[in-house]
């Protein structure tokens, strides 16, 4: 990472050409601790709407920059490489995307004025819209019944249905799907599910019942286009409708597809990637208790082979006390044999067979535990 000598005026220039969040990203600062630098270098600050000015081709008025201060003339930033920040899913890439589909696939975003050869799932929503106001006089707001999410009055019901069907036509030519379940209506972008849905909005007016007030809700006419991913996040009618947003709705979900498509193979790799290190946790522990194991019972052998071959030496020993002082008898004879065959049994390297021992486990000495027998 590169330490940037930065002045008054090139702190000044840049944040009138770049918005506070780009440089802040840039130099590995908070907004706010941006603003501070320039705030003690006596850097006068971009206005409330300043950007949004920029963007639509307007002309700004910059405040000039004061003479020179007593205070700070400069100031060292960090600079990181700038490709680093870029965010593949951000504004960025949004505007590149729309673009991109507007001149590769401007038919696909004209809305028609009248509803012809309409999409089978347009064509059914249609007719459970239809046939569920018919014979009604109410005006407020209906469903498709379960098949396309769209919950609009009859006077706007024209509209959301030649958007929503060239919505649906559009995303299938360009490869992606739509289903409909028991949950709702959904676009395939990138093989995630995102729940797509056009609705009405509703005026709230309070009414006075007497002793009690209650609220009444009528139609607006503002039509909302919304998709959900664990957020919503909607479109509505404002300075321009629906319709001349249609692109950027559609880039929208294709990135949104996009995104969450990266995010859930990156789960799924940090997952794959934490599931091996367990059974390789587990592998090392399990040789582990394997290798414990085997060396408990080495040393368990090697300790019963010792003690056989103290019992050996001790008759032998015996043995030889009571010829040298001519007291060996046949009983000690027997008594040396005994040892010895128990010194057998209890060697790991012999394991002689003895008949009253059979019985009694080798490894613990003990008795082994007969089942009990209830008679009745």
């Amino acid at each position: 990472m590169e330490v940037k000598t930065i002045t008054r005026q090139e702190l000044y220039d840049m944040v009138l050409e770049e918005p506070m969040t780009t440089l802040s990203k840039r130099y590995g600062l908070s907004d706010n601790g941006l603003r501070k630098i320039c705030l003690r270098m006596q850097v006068p600050l971009p206005k409330a709407g300043h950007w949004m000015k920029v963007k639509a081709g307007k002309k700004v008025k910059r405040v000039p920059l004061s003479e020179p201060n007593k205070g700070e003339q400069q100031t060292r930033l960090s600079v990181g490489m700038e490709t680093n920040d870029h965010d593949p899913y951000g504004l960025a890439a949004l505007n590149s995307l729309q673009k991109d589909l507007e001149e590769k696939h401007a038919s696909l975003f004209t809305v028609p004025e009248r509803l012809t050869r309409p999409h089978p799932l347009t064509a059914a929503a249609k007719e459970a819209f239809d046939r569920k106001r018919k014979d009604k006089t109410y005006n407020g707001l209906y469903s498709s019944d379960g098949r396309l999410n769209i919950y609009v009055s009859p006077s706007t019901a024209s509209r959301a249905f030649k958007l929503m069907d060239t919505l649906v036509k559009a995303l299938h030519a360009l490869g992606h799907e739509i289903i409909i379940d028991n949950r709702g209506s959904f676009a395939i972008i990138s093989g995630e599910r995102l729940e797509i849905g056009i609705r009405e909005r509703q005026n709230k007016h309070m009414v006075n019942r007497g002793t009690w007030t209650s609220a009444e809700y009528t139609p607006s006419g503002t039509l909302v286009f919304w998709y959900k991913y664990i957020h919503t996040k909607e479109w509505a009618d404002d300075t321009k409708l629906l319709e001349e947003r249609l692109s950027r709705i559609i880039a929208s979900l294709i990135l949104k597809g996009r995104k969450e498509l990266q995010e859930r193979l990156e789960r799924e790799r940090r997952h794959a990637e934490r599931e091996e290190r367990a059974r390789a946790r587990r592998e090392v522990e399990e040789l582990q208790e394997r290798e414990l194991f085997r060396l408990k019972g080495l040393m368990l052998e090697a300790e019963r082979w010792r003690q056989a071959k103290v019992m050996r030496e001790y008759a032998n020993e015996v043995e030889s006390i009571a010829r040298s002082g001519n007291s060996h008898t046949d009983q000690l004879s027997e008594w040396a044999d005994w040892v010895r065959k128990k010194a057998d049994w209890h060697d790991p390297q012999v394991k002689g067979y003895d008949e009253l021992l059979t019985e009694v486990d080798w490894e613990t000495m003990t008795l082994k535990k007969k089942p009990s027998s209830f008679f009745y």
